[in-house]
């Protein structure tokens, strides 16, 4: 049961944080996409495959340093400086939004 709680946890963050409210109904994807016509429509279903592929592949990464927390993952892919400088700005835009 323990693990079932883990997975919820990491699933509902990623859905939470990477995909947002827009994007988890289809809605925002729908109105931009599909002004493009066919051509939209491709490019909305590439793009969700890119989101389920990268999202994958960082959880995957996630798991295999067996990291606790975002810091630990963002700092092994950019480095200690840009891994700072991403942080930070996710923080900016983080209290921003409540502005």
């Amino acid at each position: 049961m323990g693990r079932l709680l883990d997975i919820a946890r990491v699933a509902a963050t990623y859905a939470g944080t990477v995909i947002g409210a827009g994007f988890a109904s289809g809605q925002e994807l729908l109105q931009f996409f599909v002004s493009y016509g066919a051509v939209g429509i491709i490019a909305m279903l590439f793009s969700g495959f890119l989101f389920a592929l990268l999202g994958a592949r960082i959880l995957e990464l996630g798991y295999r340093l067996r990291a606790t927390n975002y810091h630990q993952v963002l700092y092994y892919i950019c480095g200690p400086r840009l891994g700072l400088i991403l942080d930070s700005v996710s923080a900016l835009f983080l209290f921003g939004g409540l502005c």
